[in-house]
């Protein structure tokens, strides 16, 4: 869903800028909203979010895109929430989006240009939200300024803060350390939430990935907060086109995980709809439930499901690759320069994801490192066999699931140990290789008689 803009507005705006530049002066994004209240022009928060995008007032600020802020309005209409705070404005766009009555009747934004961010209220005509300048990371339990715990929360932690290893303690003396300023941020204002609350936050994907003693995400649970809800942002400020998630926290535990993916082609009402309602949808991205300790990611959560898609259409067993081979996994050689020798019955698999495996009938002469042996036992598996079953689109997703690392994803061979092929039985495979085979000396007899036919036209076709 696209809400547009009021192009007359945009066109007051083009027409100051225009002004501005005859006149060769330049002029704060608080100056120019006050300009627009002054002249009686009704600015909206996607007006500002506009002038912000096109005009690049205060670069460095993290701007939330418009679907995302419209994604949060439909998830969060209705609410009626008492308090809203957001403890660490960069751009007032969101807060002043969210405070309308409906979602909230109140906010408080600690903002470090509360006078900007005051400047953009009253261009919106918004009065509901109190504006306080103070750091970015406010400190522990700070008061919320209106007397009572807010039952809503809402920030966008400063990304690329500079890493600092932080402790706090906690409610009944529970100790916690944390190892970087945006996740110290997301434990100490979690805290800040009414019983009955929710805390949402738009964070890194590290977030999800890091796991340990000192990271946010396995911290939160020590202090009573639970995540709810984790949904995939794609493109979620303007400023960068990294991905990013945004939690849902709550301080009661939740049964299962909901997960799913918002990005500009989304339909943002459906999809907040869903959440509210916690359903499922037809596609990953519209909606699942996930054990907490176990995900992993939303990519690797499509991996998962494509894997497990391609593995049911392709109809055979899942055989343990351990039960195949007839000598332990290890490296093909561990010399730099060595060439593979072949033994019978091999397959020569890639360590990295987009070489082809080979088997021992096509292996000789390649570089050995860089690859695993797998001496498999002819009576279960065959080496032609599965080395085009590895370079199928299935057997490709088999090997990036048992892979690790993000730059360049590498096989990992204790990943390896434990993986499963989908195989039939060995005559069966067998047959299949036979008619491969076959197939491809038609293709050869054909390919050389189409060739015979344009020599005998005088080499026309």
């Amino acid at each position: 869903m696209t809400v547009e803009r009021n192009t007359e507005v945009i066109g007051w705006f083009w027409a100051q800028a225009d002004k501005r530049r005859t006149a060769g002066t330049r002029c704060s994004l608080a100056d120019v909203l006050d300009e627009a209240r002054k002249a009686g022009v009704a600015v909206s928060w996607r007006e500002v979010s506009w002038l912000v995008e096109q005009y690049g007032f205060r670069s460095g600020a993290w701007t939330p895109a418009d679907f995302v802020v419209d994604f949060l309005r439909a998830y969060l209409r209705g609410r009626g929430a008492q308090v809203l705070v957001d403890p660490a404005v960069s751009m007032p766009v969101a807060l002043v989006a969210l405070t309308d009555g409906d979602i909230a009747h109140a906010a408080v934004g600690f903002v470090v240009d509360a006078a900007m961010a005051e400047a953009v209220s009253r261009a919106t005509g918004n009065t509901r939200v109190t504006w306080e300048e103070g750091a970015q990371t406010p400190p522990a339990l700070a008061p919320p300024l209106l007397g009572e715990r807010p039952d809503l929360l809402l920030s966008f932690p400063p990304a690329g803060m500079p890493p600092s290893r932080a402790a706090y303690e906690g409610v009944g003396g529970t100790r916690v350390q944390v190892d970087d300023s945006a996740g110290m941020h997301v434990v100490l204002t979690s805290t800040w939430i009414a019983d009955n609350g929710e805390a949402l936050f738009v964070v890194p994907n590290s977030f999800v990935a890091r796991r340990g003693q000192s990271k946010v995400r396995d911290v939160l649970a020590r202090l009573g907060l639970y995540v709810h809800a984790c949904v995939h942002v794609v493109n979620a400020f303007r400023n960068t086109g990294a991905s990013f998630n945004l939690i849902a926290i709550r301080k009661h535990p939740a049964k299962r995980v909901w997960v799913g993916q918002l990005s500009p082609r989304a339909d943002v009402v459906r999809l907040a709809e869903s959440l509210r309602s916690r359903q499922v949808g037809r596609t990953v991205e519209q909606g699942r439930f996930v054990a907490w300790d176990d995900f992993a990611g939303f990519d690797r959560l499509v991996a998962l499901e494509r894997l497990e898609r391609l593995t049911k259409h392709a109809g055979f067993p899942m055989v343990s690759l351990s039960e195949l081979l007839v000598s332990p996994l290890e490296p093909a050689s561990r010399e730099r320069d060595t060439l593979i020798q072949p033994t019978p019955n091999t397959v020569y698999l890639p360590t990295f994801l987009n070489a082809p495996a080979r088997s021992d009938a096509d292996a000789e002469g390649l570089k050995a490192s860089g690859y695993v042996a797998l001496r498999l036992d002819p009576d279960k598996a065959i080496a032609q066999h599965v080395a085009s079953m590895l370079n199928s689109e299935l057997g490709r997703a088999l090997r990036a699931e048992l892979s690790g690392g993000t730059t360049i994803p590498t096989l990992r061979i204790s990943a390896l140990r434990k993986a499963r092929l989908p195989l039939p039985p060995a005559e069966v495979q067998r047959e299949a290789l036979s008619t491969r085979l076959a197939i491809r000396d038609l293709r050869f007899s054909l390919d050389e008689l189409d060739s015979h036919r344009i020599l005998l036209l005088g080499g026309t076709v």
